[in-house]
């Protein structure tokens, strides 16, 4: 979405069913983690001007 929204694209919210899983798990410090560094990984690759 960041190297579309640079390149002029419309960025459209569309919406979605949610359904609960109440017996799913989730490791709430690793995901987050892991979500950080992918984040990370995309600036700094749009910083240097590489596709994210």
């Amino acid at each position: 979405m960041l190297l579309a929204e640079h390149r002029g694209y419309k960025i459209k919210e569309v919406p979605v069913e949610w359904i609960e899983d109440l017996d799913s798990r989730v490791k709430i410090v690793r995901t987050a983690w892991e979500d950080i560094k992918g984040l990370l990984r995309v600036r700094w690759r749009f910083l240097r001007g590489g596709p994210p």
